[in-house]
Protein backbone atom coordinates (compact mmCIF):
# COMPACT_ATOMS: atom_id res chain seq x y z
CA UNK A 1 0.00 0.00 0.00
CA UNK A 2 2.77 2.75 0.84
CA UNK A 3 4.77 2.04 -2.66
CA UNK A 4 1.40 2.61 -4.41
CA UNK A 5 0.87 5.77 -2.25
CA UNK A 6 4.57 7.08 -3.05
CA UNK A 7 4.04 5.81 -7.11
CA UNK A 8 1.04 7.77 -7.43
CA UNK A 9 2.45 10.81 -5.41
CA UNK A 10 5.90 10.97 -7.61
CA UNK A 11 3.81 10.69 -10.73
CA UNK A 12 1.44 13.38 -9.65
CA UNK A 13 4.50 15.66 -8.47
CA UNK A 14 6.07 14.99 -12.08
CA UNK A 15 3.15 15.51 -14.12
CA UNK A 16 3.12 19.23 -12.29
CA UNK A 17 6.22 20.47 -12.92
CA UNK A 18 6.48 19.07 -16.20
CA UNK A 19 3.18 20.83 -16.86
CA UNK A 20 4.08 24.18 -15.54
CA UNK A 21 7.62 24.29 -17.65
CA UNK A 22 5.51 23.71 -20.68
CA UNK A 23 3.28 26.94 -19.46
CA UNK A 24 5.82 28.74 -19.37
CA UNK A 25 9.12 27.75 -21.68
CA UNK A 26 10.93 30.64 -20.56
CA UNK A 27 11.42 29.66 -17.03
CA UNK A 28 12.24 26.58 -18.69
CA UNK A 29 14.86 28.00 -20.98
CA UNK A 30 16.08 29.53 -17.65
CA UNK A 31 16.89 26.22 -15.87
CA UNK A 32 18.28 24.81 -19.06
CA UNK A 33 21.08 27.96 -19.26
CA UNK A 34 22.20 28.42 -15.91
CA UNK A 35 24.14 27.17 -13.18
CA UNK A 36 23.79 30.01 -10.98
CA UNK A 37 22.06 28.30 -7.87
CA UNK A 38 21.03 32.05 -6.88
CA UNK A 39 18.94 32.63 -10.30
CA UNK A 40 17.64 28.63 -9.65
CA UNK A 41 16.67 29.36 -6.61
CA UNK A 42 13.66 31.75 -7.67
CA UNK A 43 12.72 28.28 -10.00
CA UNK A 44 13.04 26.13 -6.64
CA UNK A 45 10.42 28.53 -4.93
CA UNK A 46 8.03 28.12 -7.80
CA UNK A 47 8.17 24.30 -7.56
CA UNK A 48 7.34 24.29 -3.84
CA UNK A 49 4.22 26.77 -4.71
CA UNK A 50 3.27 24.23 -7.15
CA UNK A 51 3.85 21.33 -4.66
CA UNK A 52 1.75 23.37 -1.75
Amino acid sequence: MAVLLLIAAHTTTTNMITLALLEHPDQRALLHATDDLRRIAGAVGAVGELLR
